[in-house]
């Protein structure tokens, strides 16, 4: 008992955060109940064990803990919200799980997943999907609504992805609703099939949704087929459906199209009178309002109210953003300043669009001369959008807006947009597919799954715990074997604890609770935040040194036809854009090589977590110690049988605590073992999807690049010419406010001349009257 009692306190004093017991109890306490205590504290350590071994009993079946159901609630939420992105990968993930074709909404999810896809622009795997919804017996009423959606896709299509066979789906139901007869005849019409398209349109009820826009199809056609009154007709019963049927933005879009067209009819039928009503009637926040009100001038002007022409152009002006339609307003408003003798206020007018156009003017023109500029300008659009920073522009952004909103290109100019946006959803989708593959190569496999992250924190909490009892286990057994040791036993075993207090002291460091791993995960976050921060920062400064630069561009085009400061010659004038240009390109450097920083940041942070780097030094660390401490119990069992009495039983007990915390390590390491695998298992499941989607992403890439063939030869054909259209038309402009600056002169010329002529007349005949008078004096 004499060496007994220190090493009993001792354990009771480090034992004394896990156990009741309190080192202010132990000179009280006997030997019996200190080592009942540590008893207490295996037992509840194997009873944690116990539970979180019937926790991951089987970890596979994750559904436990993510139903089928939950994932489809979670999907309908971003659904209704219209986080399509994320509704589709929640989609998809459910209609892969078990069950999912026996539940009775199957056609409606997949109906909802479809759109989603389409919302994304992601054609091609919408209509799989709709082809799975049109294969199930039990569609129902999703069968008509997975149709007219196939209809729309290839309506949007660029080239008209799967229309006809949809179309003629279609025509062969009997009883179409109101939705798909309207989709239906949009079909017809984008084939050609005009007749049988207002046939379709015919026979949409007035009950229907989708009525509004059946009858302005209506419009159109009959407008094609000069049938004008039909045409009124057709938008009148837009305009006169009551507010309560008018309520989406679609529909309120609609109206207005309407509005608009049956101005434009009543200005075909020299009905000004009733073109000005209509345009009135369309709202001042509407984006059609200003090119209202530009007709609308022209009504006024057909009826010889030039003042009120003018009071319309000069509302437009005032907020109006759109460069090609304040041009159109510009020039007409100098026109009606000539008309109404306003001379002042025309050279007002035309130095205006001079200052403003000319410079645009001048961009254009030297952009055009260059060979291969015009080709250029398209292959750009075919990548703006996946260019985020916007540095790679051909043209300066006005220039670029102004030749985008040309009544003739714009069109040419949707259809690389659209492209555009298609490949940088493939880049994108390629870039998250990349990232997903970093993460499940990684170490820290685990943490991708949080029931497994959550099983697997307790487990190493338990086995931090078990190993620090172990510690503790050995010192009491070392102090009561160091009497009975030989020598040579003596300094082996030295040895031995002397090897182990390195690695014990960096164990001490570890995480030792739940609390303590979730604060160290958060600090390192926290750090990688910061790195975020940091990129935020510098990613905003060169977005700062564009926008400088946009300005001296802009700058350097306007200083030629500027009122005030200096003025540049053309030599100056390039030798500035030149230089401006080194400066874009270094500036494009920069920030491709800040986004492989994001981006070497975003694969470092995934590293991050339950099974990392860091959690597999510590796990090296700690079989060290593992390895050590049983090296060393084996050497104490020799000195510890040369004990008896008390001080042996005490000893025995020790080395049975021992063995049990050998056991339930071993039960921990098995644990985690399964988890590992667990986590592979899922991981290679998801590997096989990321596999099938890799594949349809390379097929979209197929598509995508083959779009470079085209649009190098819809450019060509078709882009180009627009362009030089567009480019003399703006030429025009300048030129007109030219011509009417010399008219507006020519006119003051003749005015001042007309003056003259008079005085020289009156002077003429003030003369002959005087000599009248001098003679009759004479004569007198």
């Amino acid at each position: 008992m004499r060496c007994l009692r220190p090493v009993l306190m001792a354990l009771a004093v480090a034992c004394a955060a896990p156990a009741v017991a309190r080192a202010d109890e132990v000179g009280s306490a006997t030997a019996e109940r200190l080592l009942h205590q540590v008893d207490i504290d295996l037992g509840n350590a194997e009873s944690n064990i116990k539970r979180l071994e019937d926790e991951v009993a089987n970890p596979i079946t994750e559904s436990r803990f993510y139903t089928l159901e939950k994932r489809l609630v979670d999907a309908r939420v971003y659904y209704e919200l219209k986080y399509y992105g994320n509704a589709a990968v929640l989609f998809m993930d459910a209609t892969r799980m078990p069950g999912f074709r026996e539940l009775r909404e199957a056609p409606q999810v997949l109906y909802q997943l479809a759109m989603s896809l389409y919302r994304l622009k992601i054609h091609l795997t919408a209509r799989e999907t709709l082809e799975q919804v049109l294969a199930m017996p039990s569609a129902g009423d999703m069968y008509q609504k997975a149709l007219g959606l196939m209809i729309e896709i290839g309506l949007d299509h660029r080239r008209a992805l799967g229309l006809k066979a949809a179309v003629e789906r279609a025509e062969r139901l009997p009883g179409r609703s109101g939705d798909l007869q309207y989709s239906y005849g949009k079909g017809l019409y984008r084939l050609g099939r005009s007749l049988e398209a207002l046939t379709a349109f015919s026979l949409v009820q007035a009950r229907s949704k989708s009525y509004a826009g059946a009858q302005y199809y209506i419009g159109v056609v009959a407008t094609e087929r000069k049938q004008f009154a039909d045409a009124i007709a057709a938008f009148s019963r837009i305009v006169a459906l009551p507010d309560e049927r008018m309520k989406t933005k679609r529909d309120k879009r609609i109206r207005e199209l309407a509005q608009l067209a049956l101005g434009r009819l009543y200005l075909e039928q020299k009905q000004d009178a009733k073109a000005v009503d209509v345009y009135q009637e369309i709202d001042r926040n509407s984006p059609n309002f200003h090119i209202a009100l530009y007709e609308m001038s022209w009504a006024y002007i057909h009826r010889k109210q030039l003042d009120k022409a003018l009071n319309a152009l000069e509302i437009l002006l005032l907020t109006c953003e759109e460069e090609q339609l304040a041009t159109k307003a510009n020039v007409l408003r100098g026109r009606l300043n000539i008309l109404l003798e306003q001379g002042d206020l025309a050279i007002e007018t035309y130095n205006d669009i001079v200052q403003k156009f000319a410079p645009l003017r001048d961009e254009l023109d030297r952009f055009a001369q260059k060979p291969g500029n015009l080709a250029g300008y398209f292959a750009w659009l075919l990548r703006r959008r996946e260019d985020n920073f916007q540095v790679g522009a051909v043209l300066s952004e006005r220039a670029s807006k102004w030749i985008e909103t040309d009544e003739q290109l714009k069109d040419v100019v949707n259809v690389f947009d659209d492209m555009s946006y298609a490949r940088r959803d493939v880049k994108e989708t390629e870039g998250m597919v990349a990232e997903l593959e970093h993460a499940l190569t990684g170490q820290n496999l685990i943490e991708i799954f949080p029931q497994l992250k959550a099983a697997w924190t307790r487990i190493i909490v338990q086995e931090n715990g078990l190993i620090g009892l172990s510690k503790l286990n050995l010192d009491a057994q070392g102090q009561l074997a160091v009497s009975r040791m030989s020598p040579s036993e003596k300094g082996v075993y030295d040895v031995l604890v002397s090897s182990r207090r390195r690695p014990e002291e960096e164990f001490e460091r570890m995480p030792k609770t739940v609390g303590e791993f979730e604060e160290r995960l958060r600090r390192v976050n926290r750090r990688f935040g910061d790195l975020r921060r940091d990129v935020f920062l510098v990613e905003n400064e060169l977005k700062q040194v564009r926008d400088q630069l946009q300005a001296m561009e802009k700058w350097i085009y306007e200083a030629r036809y500027s009122e005030k400061g200096k003025k540049l010659d053309k030599d100056q004038e390039q030798k500035l854009l030149d230089e401006l240009e080194r400066e874009k390109a270094e500036l494009r450097k920069s920030y491709e090589e800040l986004t492989k920083v994001k981006e070497r940041i975003t694969a470092e942070n995934t590293r991050v977590g339950a099974g990392d780097f860091v959690a597999s030094d510590e796990s090296s660390l700690k079989k060290r110690l593992i390895e050590q401490h049983r090296k060393e119990a084996e050497l104490l069992e020799a000195p510890l049988a040369r004990l008896a009495g008390d001080d042996r039983r005490f000893a025995d007990a020790l080395r049975n605590q021992s063995r049990r915390l050998t056991g339930n390590i071993e039960r921990l390491q098995r644990l985690l073992s399964r988890l590992q695998t667990a986590a592979s298992a899922r991981v290679a499941d998801y590997k096989r999807q990321v596999d099938s989607e890799k594949q349809l992403i390379a097929g979209y890439r197929r598509e995508v690049d083959g779009f470079q063939k085209s649009s190098d030869q819809f450019a060509r054909d078709i882009g180009v010419p627009l362009f030089q259209v567009a480019h003399k038309r703006l030429s025009e402009v300048v030129l007109e406010a030219d011509l009417g600056l010399v008219d507006v002169a020519w006119k003051r010329k003749r005015v001042e001349s007309d003056k003259i002529s008079e005085l020289q007349k009156e002077r003429t005949e003030q003369l002959q009257q005087l000599e009248e008078t001098l003679q009759k004096l004479i004569k007198d």
